[in-house]
């Protein structure tokens, strides 16, 4: 479905970032995979080489990346630029999270979450336009997160970066539309990650006594009955980075199991 696109996907290290990057190479796109530098890179590295060798797959590179800073954002672009001669596809999946209420919640926590979360996709948008509005055909795609539409306890900075993520991404969907430049996101529930697996233990006091406890009261309220995964959302992704859905741009798309319907 893929084959000839070229992909930008950050956060590619783990979780949604990697199963998405995975994707898109075994449909044969050639994807720069792009996350901090680390032992989780050169792991997620492995695991994609290997996607790359099966099959009809497409190339991978892997690029070291802090979308908190444009020179590290334009170093990422040049690569692939370099490599694969553009870029047609642009995932936005870098995000952290800490739970806190307000009053434990600290200054360098809270520019850390805005920074990486909505600077970091505005910085990345930023360049992909300029490299698709002249080519006049572009995918985007930003995680968001079902915290982007509403509130929660000791998520003060993570709703406040993922509201903004989903303000963003619908001005740049207007903005872009007349290039043939398709702007969306998606918004997650719980997926079932190591991300969640940290974040349970900081719900201890929150959301129950244990992070068994929180992780139970959590699937609860799902009326799915489960956890969502990592694929699950890819599969949404690849749909939008598609041509079958040349006609949507601007929205929010929801993968919460029913338990956000806005």
């Amino acid at each position: 479905m893929f084959a000839g696109k070229r992909v930008i996907v950050t956060g590619a290290a783990s979780g949604i970032g990697l199963e998405t990057a995975r994707r898109f190479i075994i449909e044969g796109a050639a994807v720069l995979c792009a996350d901090l530098e680390g032992d989780s890179l050169c792991r997620a590295q492995s695991v994609l080489e290997s996607a790359a060798d099966s099959g009809r797959a497409g190339a991978v590179s892997v690029c070291p990346v802090d979308v908190r800073k444009a020179a590290s954002v334009d170093r990422m672009f040049d690569t692939a630029v370099a490599e694969f001669g553009g870029v047609d596809i642009l995932v936005n999946s870098a995000g952290v999270n800490r739970v806190a209420r307000i009053e434990g919640l600290t200054e360098d926590q809270w520019r850390q979450i805005i920074e990486v979360n909505l600077t970091g996709v505005f910085l990345c948008c930023k360049r992909a336009a300029s490299l698709m509005v002249p080519q006049r055909l572009g995918r985007i795609i930003n995680i968001a997160s079902q915290s982007g539409k509403r509130g929660g306890i000791g998520l003060s900075a993570y709703c406040a970066s993922k509201f903004g993520v989903i303000g963003f991404t619908q001005s740049l969907a207007r903005e872009l539309a007349e290039y043939g430049v398709t702007v969306n996101s998606v918004c997650p529930g719980v997926i079932h990650t190591v991300l969640w697996d940290k974040l349970a233990h900081e719900y201890v006091g929150i959301k129950g006594s244990s992070p068994e406890e929180v992780w139970h009261n959590v699937i609860s309220g799902i009326p799915m009955g489960r956890a969502g995964t990592a694929e699950d959302v890819a599969n949404v992704i690849l749909f939008l980075a598609s041509d079958q859905a040349s006609f949507m741009t601007g929205q929010a798309i929801n993968i919460t199991g029913g338990s956000e319907m806005h």
